[in-house]
């Protein structure tokens, strides 16, 4: 989706040569993989780089289009594991969740449920527009993990769950 909008919208604006603004939806977990979400964190991670790409290129042409990366934490979406998938339609061969599987699903949707407001990450995310910043955090506290992340990526040190995005946090709110 990312994609197909940048195709279609970029040249738009390029050719109106106006000052306008790209802003991509990624994820903390782009930064800060988490267990159990393996796909979702690919797909963030993808539009992560996809969005600096674009950034990079847009700049070398002086262009008059800026580029942003939202990397909200946990907000109040709605936004859930099998939130909209009728159990009719579930793969057939996909196995029943596990009970930790299912605990943990549980404490997600919990835990979205307690996120920021979806009016609150605009405001942010129009701030971020006005100071032209590539990466928006809606959470500033992730920072701190990211700079972890890196710092043990750097030192050739393997991946830590502790470091890790919503899965930690989900870990710590409900033991699993």
């Amino acid at each position: 989706g990312v994609g197909h909008g940048i195709r279609v919208f970029a040249p738009i604006m390029l050719e109106q040569d106006e000052e306008s603004h790209i802003v991509s939806t990624s994820s903390a977990t782009a930064l800060l993989p988490s267990p159990r979400t393996g796909v979702y964190n690919g797909a963030k991670a993808a539009i992560m780089a996809l969005s600096e790409t674009l950034y990079l290129e847009l700049k070398e042409r002086n262009a008059k289009v800026g580029v942003s990366v939202l990397c909200p934490g946990l907000v109040r979406t709605g936004l859930a594991p099998d939130r909209h998938r009728p159990s009719a339609l579930m793969n057939e061969n996909e196995r029943p969740r596990t009970a930790d599987e299912e605990q943990w699903a549980r404490g997600l949707r919990a835990v979205m449920n307690q996120g920021m407001p979806p009016e609150q990450v605009a405001d942010i995310v129009f701030q971020g527009v006005r100071d032209n910043r590539f990466l928006i955090f809606t959470h500033p506290e992730n920072k701190a993990a990211v700079r972890a992340r890196m710092e043990n990526l750097l030192n050739d040190r393997n991946p830590e769950n502790g470091t890790q995005g919503v899965g930690v946090f989900v870990q710590s709110v409900y033991g699993t």
